[in-house]
Protein backbone atom coordinates (compact mmCIF):
# COMPACT_ATOMS: atom_id res chain seq x y z
CA UNK A 1 0.00 0.00 0.00
CA UNK A 2 1.45 3.62 -1.19
CA UNK A 3 0.46 6.96 -0.53
CA UNK A 4 0.60 8.62 -3.92
CA UNK A 5 -0.74 11.72 -4.02
CA UNK A 6 -3.54 11.74 -1.67
CA UNK A 7 -6.05 14.64 -0.18
CA UNK A 8 -4.80 14.88 3.37
CA UNK A 9 -7.94 15.98 4.18
CA UNK A 10 -9.74 12.66 2.80
CA UNK A 11 -6.82 10.65 4.38
CA UNK A 12 -7.56 12.21 7.75
CA UNK A 13 -11.64 11.48 7.40
CA UNK A 14 -10.74 8.29 6.40
CA UNK A 15 -9.33 7.52 9.26
CA UNK A 16 -11.30 9.31 11.79
CA UNK A 17 -14.80 8.29 10.44
CA UNK A 18 -14.26 5.02 11.73
CA UNK A 19 -12.72 4.11 15.16
CA UNK A 20 -11.35 1.35 14.90
CA UNK A 21 -9.08 2.71 11.40
CA UNK A 22 -8.06 5.48 14.01
CA UNK A 23 -7.18 2.58 16.45
CA UNK A 24 -4.90 0.78 13.70
CA UNK A 25 -3.16 3.72 13.14
CA UNK A 26 -2.69 4.49 16.66
CA UNK A 27 -0.99 1.00 17.37
CA UNK A 28 1.28 1.23 14.17
CA UNK A 29 2.35 4.45 15.52
CA UNK A 30 2.38 3.55 19.05
CA UNK A 31 4.07 0.03 18.96
CA UNK A 32 6.03 -0.16 15.23
CA UNK A 33 5.03 -2.77 12.81
CA UNK A 34 2.54 -5.19 13.13
CA UNK A 35 1.86 -8.63 11.56
CA UNK A 36 -1.73 -9.31 9.60
CA UNK A 37 -2.01 -11.56 13.05
CA UNK A 38 -0.34 -9.76 15.63
CA UNK A 39 -2.75 -6.72 14.90
CA UNK A 40 -5.98 -9.22 14.47
CA UNK A 41 -5.18 -10.47 17.78
CA UNK A 42 -4.66 -6.62 19.23
CA UNK A 43 -7.65 -5.18 18.15
CA UNK A 44 -9.86 -8.64 18.77
CA UNK A 45 -11.67 -8.65 15.71
CA UNK A 46 -12.18 -10.91 13.28
CA UNK A 47 -9.97 -11.72 10.22
CA UNK A 48 -12.91 -9.86 7.69
CA UNK A 49 -13.60 -6.82 9.58
CA UNK A 50 -9.53 -6.43 9.70
CA UNK A 51 -9.38 -7.02 5.68
CA UNK A 52 -12.14 -4.45 5.53
CA UNK A 53 -10.33 -1.86 7.62
CA UNK A 54 -6.57 -2.20 5.91
CA UNK A 55 -7.95 -1.82 2.69
CA UNK A 56 -9.84 1.65 3.79
CA UNK A 57 -6.35 2.64 4.92
CA UNK A 58 -4.19 2.33 1.75
CA UNK A 59 -2.25 5.90 1.57
CA UNK A 60 -2.19 5.84 5.39
CA UNK A 61 -0.34 2.08 6.13
CA UNK A 62 1.81 -0.02 3.93
CA UNK A 63 3.02 -4.03 3.67
CA UNK A 64 6.94 -4.44 4.18
CA UNK A 65 8.77 -6.89 2.07
CA UNK A 66 7.80 -9.30 5.15
CA UNK A 67 4.68 -8.76 4.59
CA UNK A 68 4.46 -6.55 8.33
CA UNK A 69 2.02 -3.60 7.87
CA UNK A 70 3.50 0.05 9.18
CA UNK A 71 2.28 3.61 8.79
CA UNK A 72 3.45 5.38 5.44
CA UNK A 73 4.75 9.20 5.56
CA UNK A 74 1.18 10.74 5.66
CA UNK A 75 0.13 7.90 8.37
CA UNK A 76 2.64 9.01 10.61
CA UNK A 77 1.86 12.62 10.10
CA UNK A 78 -2.00 11.71 11.10
CA UNK A 79 -0.68 9.69 14.50
CA UNK A 80 1.46 12.88 15.68
CA UNK A 81 -1.73 14.53 14.77
CA UNK A 82 -3.55 12.22 17.37
CA UNK A 83 -1.04 12.12 19.36
CA UNK A 84 -0.84 16.17 20.13
CA UNK A 85 -4.30 17.33 18.72
CA UNK A 86 -6.78 14.97 20.52
CA UNK A 87 -8.73 17.99 22.49
CA UNK A 88 -8.49 20.36 19.09
CA UNK A 89 -9.80 17.30 16.89
CA UNK A 90 -13.01 17.07 19.32
CA UNK A 91 -13.54 20.43 19.73
CA UNK A 92 -13.49 20.81 15.91
CA UNK A 93 -15.57 18.00 14.68
CA UNK A 94 -18.20 19.10 18.08
CA UNK A 95 -19.89 16.64 20.42
CA UNK A 96 -23.10 15.38 19.18
CA UNK A 97 -26.25 15.92 20.80
CA UNK A 98 -27.36 13.55 23.92
CA UNK A 99 -30.36 11.95 21.66
CA UNK A 100 -27.78 11.54 19.07
CA UNK A 101 -24.94 9.72 21.13
CA UNK A 102 -27.82 7.51 22.85
CA UNK A 103 -29.12 6.40 18.53
CA UNK A 104 -25.71 6.07 17.79
CA UNK A 105 -24.20 3.62 20.91
CA UNK A 106 -27.79 1.56 21.45
CA UNK A 107 -30.09 1.75 18.77
CA UNK A 108 -27.75 2.19 14.99
CA UNK A 109 -25.30 -0.90 15.94
CA UNK A 110 -28.26 -3.32 15.65
CA UNK A 111 -30.12 -1.58 13.02
CA UNK A 112 -27.03 -0.93 10.80
CA UNK A 113 -24.71 -3.58 12.01
CA UNK A 114 -21.55 -2.40 10.49
CA UNK A 115 -19.26 -4.95 12.77
CA UNK A 116 -21.64 -7.86 11.75
CA UNK A 117 -21.12 -7.24 7.84
CA UNK A 118 -17.51 -6.19 7.89
CA UNK A 119 -16.96 -9.97 9.65
CA UNK A 120 -18.44 -11.33 6.70
CA UNK A 121 -15.96 -9.36 3.94
CA UNK A 122 -13.78 -11.98 2.49
CA UNK A 123 -15.46 -14.48 4.26
CA UNK A 124 -16.49 -17.06 1.46
CA UNK A 125 -17.54 -19.74 4.05
CA UNK A 126 -19.73 -17.58 5.83
CA UNK A 127 -21.28 -15.26 3.34
CA UNK A 128 -22.09 -19.07 1.84
CA UNK A 129 -23.72 -20.07 5.07
CA UNK A 130 -25.52 -16.66 5.06
CA UNK A 131 -27.11 -17.57 1.36
CA UNK A 132 -27.97 -21.36 2.26
CA UNK A 133 -29.78 -20.03 5.83
CA UNK A 134 -31.59 -17.33 4.03
CA UNK A 135 -32.67 -19.89 1.18
CA UNK A 136 -34.00 -22.03 3.75
CA UNK A 137 -35.98 -18.76 5.46
CA UNK A 138 -37.18 -18.08 2.35
CA UNK A 139 -38.84 -21.28 1.38
CA UNK A 140 -40.33 -22.51 4.30
CA UNK A 141 -43.15 -20.05 4.81
CA UNK A 142 -44.39 -20.63 1.25
CA UNK A 143 -44.15 -24.40 0.98
CA UNK A 144 -46.36 -24.43 4.11
CA UNK A 145 -48.75 -21.32 4.13
CA UNK A 146 -48.27 -19.44 1.19
CA UNK A 147 -46.61 -16.67 2.21
CA UNK A 148 -44.68 -15.36 -0.52
CA UNK A 149 -41.90 -12.22 -0.36
CA UNK A 150 -42.10 -10.21 -3.37
CA UNK A 151 -39.00 -7.87 -2.89
CA UNK A 152 -39.54 -6.21 0.49
CA UNK A 153 -42.96 -7.07 0.72
CA UNK A 154 -44.81 -10.30 2.04
CA UNK A 155 -47.98 -11.72 0.39
CA UNK A 156 -50.67 -14.66 1.35
CA UNK A 157 -51.23 -16.64 -1.70
CA UNK A 158 -53.55 -19.29 -2.31
CA UNK A 159 -52.09 -22.21 -4.04
CA UNK A 160 -54.08 -24.16 -6.62
CA UNK A 161 -50.92 -26.40 -8.48
CA UNK A 162 -47.54 -27.59 -7.22
CA UNK A 163 -46.66 -25.16 -9.81
CA UNK A 164 -48.28 -22.27 -7.69
CA UNK A 165 -45.98 -23.81 -4.78
CA UNK A 166 -42.97 -23.57 -6.79
CA UNK A 167 -43.24 -20.19 -7.74
CA UNK A 168 -44.29 -19.02 -4.80
CA UNK A 169 -40.63 -20.08 -3.30
CA UNK A 170 -38.66 -18.74 -5.96
CA UNK A 171 -40.13 -15.71 -5.63
CA UNK A 172 -39.23 -15.52 -2.37
CA UNK A 173 -35.85 -16.70 -2.54
CA UNK A 174 -34.87 -14.23 -5.20
CA UNK A 175 -36.47 -11.33 -4.43
CA UNK A 176 -32.95 -10.85 -2.39
CA UNK A 177 -30.86 -11.18 -5.73
CA UNK A 178 -33.51 -9.02 -7.55
CA UNK A 179 -32.85 -6.13 -4.83
CA UNK A 180 -29.01 -7.15 -4.72
CA UNK A 181 -29.19 -6.57 -8.86
CA UNK A 182 -30.96 -3.21 -8.83
CA UNK A 183 -28.70 -1.74 -5.90
CA UNK A 184 -25.60 -3.18 -7.92
CA UNK A 185 -26.53 -1.25 -11.02
CA UNK A 186 -27.33 1.98 -9.34
CA UNK A 187 -24.22 2.09 -7.58
CA UNK A 188 -21.83 1.31 -10.65
CA UNK A 189 -24.10 3.94 -12.29
CA UNK A 190 -22.85 6.63 -9.50
CA UNK A 191 -19.04 5.48 -10.04
CA UNK A 192 -19.16 2.51 -7.72
CA UNK A 193 -17.53 -0.37 -7.94
CA UNK A 194 -18.69 -4.09 -8.21
CA UNK A 195 -17.80 -6.63 -5.80
CA UNK A 196 -19.20 -9.69 -7.41
CA UNK A 197 -19.74 -12.14 -5.86
CA UNK A 198 -19.31 -11.31 -2.26
CA UNK A 199 -22.25 -8.71 -2.80
CA UNK A 200 -24.60 -10.67 -3.65
CA UNK A 201 -24.29 -13.43 -1.32
CA UNK A 202 -23.79 -10.71 1.88
CA UNK A 203 -27.20 -8.78 0.80
CA UNK A 204 -28.58 -11.91 1.21
CA UNK A 205 -28.28 -11.75 4.92
CA UNK A 206 -29.82 -8.61 4.75
CA UNK A 207 -32.95 -10.69 4.24
CA UNK A 208 -32.56 -12.67 7.10
CA UNK A 209 -34.66 -10.37 9.26
CA UNK A 210 -38.15 -10.30 7.02
CA UNK A 211 -37.52 -14.31 6.45
CA UNK A 212 -37.63 -14.70 10.41
CA UNK A 213 -40.68 -12.77 10.93
CA UNK A 214 -42.89 -14.98 7.91
CA UNK A 215 -41.08 -17.61 9.49
CA UNK A 216 -42.92 -16.81 13.09
CA UNK A 217 -45.50 -15.47 11.65
CA UNK A 218 -46.43 -18.47 9.98
CA UNK A 219 -46.08 -20.67 12.93
CA UNK A 220 -48.35 -18.10 15.50
CA UNK A 221 -51.26 -18.24 12.53
CA UNK A 222 -51.35 -21.95 13.27
CA UNK A 223 -52.45 -21.41 17.25
CA UNK A 224 -53.21 -17.55 17.25
CA UNK A 225 -56.26 -15.82 14.78
CA UNK A 226 -58.51 -12.79 15.14
CA UNK A 227 -58.42 -8.79 14.27
CA UNK A 228 -55.65 -8.53 17.16
CA UNK A 229 -53.25 -11.04 15.80
CA UNK A 230 -53.30 -9.05 12.22
CA UNK A 231 -52.03 -6.11 13.97
CA UNK A 232 -49.09 -7.54 15.71
CA UNK A 233 -48.13 -9.74 12.44
CA UNK A 234 -48.13 -6.22 10.86
CA UNK A 235 -46.25 -4.28 13.18
CA UNK A 236 -43.87 -7.40 13.53
CA UNK A 237 -43.20 -7.42 9.99
CA UNK A 238 -42.80 -3.76 9.42
CA UNK A 239 -40.30 -3.92 12.37
CA UNK A 240 -38.20 -6.77 10.47
CA UNK A 241 -38.89 -4.98 7.34
CA UNK A 242 -36.71 -1.55 9.47
CA UNK A 243 -34.04 -4.52 10.19
CA UNK A 244 -33.48 -5.26 6.60
CA UNK A 245 -33.42 -1.67 5.10
CA UNK A 246 -30.67 -1.08 7.72
CA UNK A 247 -28.89 -4.52 6.97
CA UNK A 248 -29.47 -3.53 3.34
CA UNK A 249 -27.02 0.05 4.04
CA UNK A 250 -24.61 -1.62 5.94
CA UNK A 251 -23.80 -4.22 2.81
CA UNK A 252 -23.65 -0.79 0.56
CA UNK A 253 -21.48 0.43 3.07
CA UNK A 254 -19.11 -2.46 3.82
CA UNK A 255 -19.08 -3.89 0.23
CA UNK A 256 -19.56 -0.67 -1.59
CA UNK A 257 -17.28 1.51 0.09
CA UNK A 258 -20.11 4.34 0.16
CA UNK A 259 -20.97 6.59 2.86
CA UNK A 260 -23.91 5.45 5.33
CA UNK A 261 -25.86 8.52 4.00
CA UNK A 262 -25.55 7.68 0.48
CA UNK A 263 -26.28 3.60 1.02
CA UNK A 264 -29.62 5.11 2.56
CA UNK A 265 -30.67 7.14 -0.43
CA UNK A 266 -30.02 4.23 -2.74
CA UNK A 267 -31.80 1.57 -0.32
CA UNK A 268 -34.90 4.33 0.14
CA UNK A 269 -35.57 4.23 -3.56
CA UNK A 270 -35.37 0.40 -3.81
CA UNK A 271 -38.21 0.79 -0.67
CA UNK A 272 -40.44 2.95 -2.65
CA UNK A 273 -39.76 0.98 -5.62
CA UNK A 274 -40.55 -2.22 -3.98
CA UNK A 275 -43.96 -0.33 -2.41
CA UNK A 276 -45.09 0.52 -6.00
CA UNK A 277 -44.58 -2.79 -7.62
CA UNK A 278 -46.67 -4.10 -5.07
CA UNK A 279 -49.10 -1.82 -4.12
CA UNK A 280 -49.93 0.49 -7.03
CA UNK A 281 -48.96 -1.28 -10.29
CA UNK A 282 -51.65 -4.17 -9.84
CA UNK A 283 -53.94 -1.62 -10.09
CA UNK A 284 -52.77 -0.69 -12.99
CA UNK A 285 -52.08 -4.33 -14.01
CA UNK A 286 -54.83 -6.35 -12.38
Amino acid sequence: MTSGDKDPYLLLNTVVSNPLRRQIVEVLGREGEKTFTELKRHLKVSTGTLYYHLENLRGVIEQTEDKKYRLTEDGRKLFRIFEKEKDLVKEVFGRKSRIVELFDKYVKPYLVPLKLFTSLYKQPLLEGVAVMVSIILAAIPSALWGIEIVLLESKNTVFITPHDKIIAIIKSIFSWVIIAVLLDLLSRLTGYKSSLPEFYAASSASFIPIYIAVLAIGLAKSYLNGEFFLYVAAFSYRLAQIFTIGFLIATMTVYKKMSEAKAFLFVTFIFYLSYFVNYFLPRFFP
